[in-house]
């Protein structure tokens, strides 16, 4: 059964010290498999696992400098991500 589609935005203006510490606490929730994004009357939590697709853009136009990084996944279940490894052997 598929989920009812989630979304959450939020945008403002910060200075580097605020960004930098948004940014550790994505890393921090990525490297515990667990993120979750609190504001106004908004609320996801997301479980990253498995291979994950990073993409970084960077675009300086004149004085206006844009920074974009994604990064995405597919929502599998557990067993799915947890199948045995491929073996190769060579034939003697």
């Amino acid at each position: 059964m598929a989920r009812e589609p989630e979304e959450f935005s939020y945008e403002s203006i910060q200075d580097c010290t605020t960004i930098v510490a948004h940014l550790n606490a994505l890393a921090a929730g990525f490297a515990h498999g667990r993120v979750s994004f609190v504001a106004d009357h908004q609320q996801l939590a997301l479980e990253p696992r498995g291979l994950l697709s990073f993409r970084l853009k960077v675009d300086r136009r004149s004085r206006r400098v844009k920074l974009t990084i994604k990064v995405s996944w597919k929502d599998e279940p557990e067993e799915v991500l947890a199948r045995d490894p491929l073996t190769i052997t060579p034939e003697r």
